[in-house]
């Protein structure tokens, strides 16, 4: 699958895009919400991977103005936290999200759920 990672935290974004292309996907990063949006119009991800804390746009505002653009639906996002009270403070904002995962995302659970929605193709 096409994937798209976006964290502010370069390392776990890296590490994470290492991880994901190891198992055979097809992955673009960004570091910010706004170079999210920009690579998402690029690359048109079939999944991405979005961090909620990011500096300038936060993750629920990247995923609103992906799912609002017809062209950059992707089919899957996933919610990555830091801070497990946070996927409680969010409960009323899941609509934006299929999945919402506390950091560290295991790469074994973040491929179950790709390849759900790669069948789903």
């Amino acid at each position: 699958m096409k994937v798209l990672v976006a964290d502010d935290d370069s390392n776990a974004c890296d590490a994470l895009a290492i991880s994901l292309r190891l198992a055979g996907h097809v992955v673009e990063t960004a570091y910010d919400g706004a170079s999210a949006l920009g690579k998402a119009r690029a690359f048109r991800p079939e999944a991405a991977i979005l961090d909620i804390r990011m500096h300038d746009k936060n993750g629920f505002e990247v995923a609103a103005q992906m799912r609002a653009l017809r062209s950059l639906r992707p089919g899957c996002l996933i919610a990555v936290t830091g801070e497990p009270a946070q996927s409680q403070a969010y409960a009323g904002r899941e609509a934006e999200f299929d999945y919402f995962l506390i950091k560290p995302a295991s790469p074994e659970q973040l491929e179950v759920l790709l390849l759900q929605q790669a069948t789903l193709y």
